[in-house]
């Protein structure tokens, strides 16, 4: 009830672009120095595709919505994904595409680079961002899950 989540948007190609690149040169800094996750097998591969001129990690999106929430907020990570889901709900609605960016959140939390580019209010440790532009895949059916694991009591 309190409602801390704050936005940040980012509309702009060419700032939406440099953030994937700080997201890739993370990457690259985990390749060298952090071998349990160097073991992560697509780490290499999403370095290989920037290389190559491709975004596989903010995937050349039109506009990145980052949702935040200060320290304060005792359920901060939970309000801004609730936040965002709300988000995806409703742009659903205006036939408008979204895609959770992990990879960023990833590098958001630790890489100074990323977050200084970002700018996240003072304060703001709880984040989580989305991509959302016009998707291009059609979908005629949901992806295969794994059936859920209920403990009925």
């Amino acid at each position: 009830n309190s409602q801390l989540v704050e936005w940040t948007v980012f509309t702009d190609k060419e700032k939406i672009h440099n953030l994937a690149g700080l997201t890739v040169d993370w990457m690259k800094y985990v390749k060298e120095n952090d071998p349990e996750a160097a073991r992560l097998p697509y780490i290499p591969l999403i370095i290989a595709a920037w290389e190559m001129g491709m975004d596989v990690v903010l995937r050349n999106a039109p506009a990145l919505v980052i949702a935040s929430a200060p320290a304060v907020a005792i359920s901060g990570m939970v309000d801004v994904s609730l936040s965002l889901s709300y988000l995806e709900l409703a742009a659903q609605k205006m036939n408008i595409g979204t895609c959770w960016a992990g990879l960023l959140h990833g590098a958001l939390l630790s890489w100074k680079p990323l977050q200084d580019a970002v700018g996240l209010p003072k304060g703001h440790i709880h984040q989580y961002a989305m991509m959302v532009g016009y998707g291009k895949p059609k979908y005629y059916r949901q992806p295969e899950r794994k059936t859920p694991k209920i403990q009925w009591k």
